[in-house]
């Protein structure tokens, strides 16, 4: 894989979704026209899993503030409206440090003047291990992308809560499976539509926010890539 003077990587191998889930990573890509899904325990068998030449596009935080929150995720939640809650916001990198609840939440409250939700601090360790395995050598093929604005672009307008039958149907719609097809729960359709974005980021048919993202202390860039609909 390359990646042009823009951030935008050009894709010779498969574009994999990878969304955080219960018990590790729910993984899928697509093979001519077929969907394939694999769920991995860690984020360094999805490396392993996958050749140097495919793109990752994975809903967890890359790159950290040292303080306060990132642009990314303000603009995310501006974008998603009244939807704007499904998008965490990243927590400052010293938090990663934590080893308590309530030590995530003083460290936290220090650095941004707030106090976190707790779906924020339970996902710390992926946050954590994402953070420790991706070096400046994968920026060009793992990046941050978000399923709620993935689906939200796709379909052009807000989705039902993924967590509603209603929500799982347009979903499957806007990823054109047959609503009799094979079961998929939340998990695997974020996973395929981050596969999408990922393809789509590729054929430069996505954009990032913010525009021009800033990298993080450790050279991470802090941005989340979001579809363009056709």
């Amino acid at each position: 894989m390359a990646e042009d003077p823009g951030g935008r990587p050009s894709l010779t191998g498969p574009a994999v979704g990878v969304d955080g889930c219960r018990g590790g990573w729910q993984c899928a890509w697509r093979e001519g026209d077929a969907w394939r899904l694999r769920r991995l325990a860690t984020f360094e068998e999805v490396l392993a899993a996958f050749p140097e030449d495919a793109g990752l596009a994975v809903d967890m935080p890359i790159g950290l503030p040292d303080r306060g929150f990132r642009e990314c995720d303000l603009l995310a939640r501006r974008l998603l409206g009244r939807s704007g809650g499904r998008v965490f916001l990243a927590p400052p990198r010293p938090c990663l440090s934590a080893r308590t609840p309530a030590e995530f939440q003083e460290i936290h409250r220090r650095l941004t003047g707030k106090g976190a939700g707790v779906p924020v601090w339970r996902i710390v360790p992926p946050i954590a291990e994402l953070d420790r395995l991706l070096g400046p050598e994968l920026h060009a093929r793992v990046f941050e992308a978000h399923p709620e604005l993935a689906f939200q672009a796709l379909a052009g307008v807000a989705l039902p809560s993924k967590h509603t039958s209603e929500g799982l149907v347009a979903r499957r719609r806007v990823l054109r499976l047959e609503p009799d097809g094979p079961p998929a729960g939340h998990d695997e359709l974020d996973a395929m539509v981050l596969s999408l974005t990922a393809r789509l980021f590729s054929a430069g048919r996505a954009k990032t926010l913010p525009d021009q993202p800033p990298v993080d202390a450790a050279g991470k860039p802090m941005r989340i890539v979001v579809p363009i609909r056709p």
